[in-house]
C-alpha cells in the first residue's frame, strides 16, 4: 500500500512539475533528506527517483521563464568553489577510484540541486514551502523517534532510516539538531490552529528524539543551541523556564545508562570513542601536512594502506580498520586540502553573517517579524551543526547545504522587502475615495500571500 502510494504520489508530482519547476525542487529536497522509498517495499526501493525527479525538474526548469542561475553572490560562489574544491582533489586522490567517484557524483548531485533550489526560492512563499519540507523530512524521524522513546522509556537508541547519511544514531542526532530551530519558527509565523498543533507536537517529540539518539554531539549542540537562543532572546525569564521544563522532562524519563553515557562527556580522557576521534584529528591534520592543495580525497581513511604510510613517515601509531575523520572540519581538512577547509570555513562565515544582517534589518519592525523570526532560527540551527558537526563527519550533508541557501535567500528577500517598503506607495482610487468618506485607507500588506496573518 505505501509503494502504490508514494507511485501516486511522485507520478502526479511529476505531472506537475513540468508546469512548475520548483515542485521538483521539493520534491528532490524530500527524496534526498528523507529517502521515502526506503520506507517502502518493492521496485520503487531500487528504482532511480530521484534520477528522474531531478531530470524532470532540469527539463522544465530550462523552457520556463523561471530564473535559470542563482543569484551572484558569495554564497552561491563559495558552494561553486567549493565544488572546483572537491573535484581537484578527486582528480588527484589516494582513494580507489570506484569508492570516490561515486562520492564524487552524490555530491556533485547534491550542490547542484543546492543550487536551483537557491535560483528558485525567490518569495517568502516558496521559501515557507521549502523550509515545510526540509523541516519535516528530517522531523518525521524525530517525531517517530520521540514516540518510540516515550513508549520504550527512553531505553533503545533512536536510529535514522536504513541508507541515508543519517543511518547513525549521532548522525540522526545532528540533523534532528538542524530542523529543530525550524520547526519553531514555522510555529511562530503560522496563525493557523491545526498547523500550530502540528507544529507543537513535533516539537515535544522532537526534543525527546534528539535526547534519546543517545549521541554526545547531539548533546553538546542541544546545550549550545539553547544557551544562544537564551542570549538572543528578548524574553530570558520565558525562555529559560521553557529551557529548564525541556531539560526536566528528559531527564525525568532517561535511565541509568543514558546519564552514564552523557557523563562521558566530561571523562573523555578515560573513553576510547572520544580519544579515538582525537587520534583521527590527528591523522587528518598530517594528511593535510603532506598534501595541503589537495588532500587525500574522498573516504581516504577507509583504507589503512593509504594513511598507514602517513603515519608512519609522521611518527604517529597507525589506525586498524577503516574509519572515518569524525569531525566536518578535520574531515574537509584532510579529504580536500587547506583550500578545501578554507572555503567551507568562509561558507560557514558567510551563512551566519547572512542571517546576522537579517536579524538587524528587521529587528524591531512587526511587518517583518516573519522574516526576523527565520533569520534567528537559522542562526539557531547553524549552532547546532557547528557544535556537533565537530564530533561527526558530515561535511557534505545536503540538510546543512540547504540551511545555507536559506540564510542567502532570506537575506534577499529581507533586502528586497524592504526596498518596496521605503518606495512611496501611489495614491489608488480606493484610497481616495476612503480619504473622501473618511475611512481608514488599507495598509500595504509586507507579505500579501498570508494575508490571514
Amino acid at each position: 500500500m505505501r509503494e502504490i502510494a508514494l507511485i501516486g504520489i511522485v507520478v502526479c508530482g511529476l505531472v506537475i512539475v513540468l508546469r512548475s519547476p520548483f515542485v521538483g525542487v521539493l520534491m528532490w529536497q524530500w527524496f534526498s533528506l528523507m529517502n521515502p522509498h526506503h520506507l517502502t517495499w518493492g521496485f520503487i526501493t531500487q528504482a532511480p527517483t530521484a534520477a528522474v525527479i531531478a531530470g524532470t525538474t532540469l527539463l522544465a526548469l530550462l523552457v520556463s521563464r523561471e530564473p535559470k542561475l542563482p543569484p551572484f553572490d558569495a554564497s552561491s560562489v563559495l558552494i561553486t568553489l567549493l565544488w572546483v574544491s572537491m573535484s581537484i582533489s578527486t582528480i588527484f586522490a589516494l582513494t580507489p577510484q570506484d569508492a570516490l567517484l561515486d562520492k564524487w557524483e552524490q555530491t556533485s548531485k547534491m550542490l547542484l540541486f543546492v543550487l536551483v533550489s537557491y535560483a528558485l526560492i525567490t518569495t517568502e512563499r516558496r521559501f515557507d514551502l521549502f523550509a515545510w519540507v526540509v523541516a519535516f523530512s528530517i522531523a518525521f524521524f524525530g517525531i517517530k523517534g520521540g514516540l518510540f522513546a516515550l513508549l520504550t522509556g527512553g531505553n533503545s537508541r533512536v536510529y535514522g532510516p536504513a541508507g541515508s547519511m543519517i543511518t547513525d544514531n549521532n548522525t540522526l542526532g545532528l540533523a534532528l539538531l538542524m530542523v529543530y530551530p525550524l520547526l519553531f519558527a514555522l510555529l511562530a509565523n503560522h496563525k493557523e490552529w491545526y498547523l500550530r498543533l502540528i507544529l507543537a507536537g513535533s516539537i515535544v517529540l522532537n526534543t525527546f528524539g534528539i535526547f534519546f539518539t543517545y549521541s554526545r554531539g547531539a548533546f553538546l549542540g542541544a546545550g549550545a543551541m539553547m544557551l544562544f537562543l537564551w542570549l538572543q532572546s528578548h524574553r530570558k525569564l520565558l525562555v529559560g523556564a521553557l529551557i529548564g521544563s525541556t531539560f526536566a522532562g528528559v531527564l525525568a524519563l532517561a535511565p541509568a545508562h543514558w546519564f552514564e553515557r552523557m557523563s562521558t562527556i566530561e571523562t573523555y580522557q578515560e573513553d576510547s570513542s572520544a580519544m579515538s576521534r582525537i587520534h583521527f584529528w590527528e591523522i587528518a591534520m598530517k594528511m593535510a601536512k603532506t598534501r595541503p592543495l589537495v588532500g587525500a580525497g574522498f573516504r581516504y581513511m577507509l583504507y589503512p594502506e593509504i594513511v598507514d604510510p602517513i603515519l608512519v613517515k609522521n611518527r604517529v601509531d597507525p589506525i586498524s580498520g577503516p574509519h572515518t575523520a569524525h569531525s566536518i572540519w578535520f574531515e574537509m581538512l584532510g579529504e580536500h586540502g587547506v583550500p578545501g577547509l578554507l572555503l567551507f570555513v568562509a561558507l560557514a562565515f558567510v551563512a551566519w553573517r547572512n542571517c546576522s544582517w537579517a536579524a538587524s534589518a528587521t529587528k524591531g519592525r512587526p511587518e517583518l517579524l516573519w522574516h526576523n523570526n527565520f533569520s534567528r532560527m537559522i542562526q539557531v540551527a547553524l549552532v547546532g551543526y557547528f557544535v556537533s558537526g565537530s564530533f561527526l563527519s558530515m561535511s557534505t550533508y545536503d540538510g546543512y547545504y540547504d540551511i545555507v541557501i536559506m540564510a542567502a535567500a532570506l537575506k534577499r528577500l529581507v533586502a528586497q522587502r524592504l526596498a518596496f517598503l521605503a518606495v512611496p506607495e501611489v495614491p489608488s482610487r480606493a484610497m481616495l475615495a476612503a480619504a473622501l468618506t473618511g475611512q481608514q485607507p488599507a495598509q500595504r500588506n509586507p507579505l500579501p500571500w498570508r494575508a490571514s496573518t
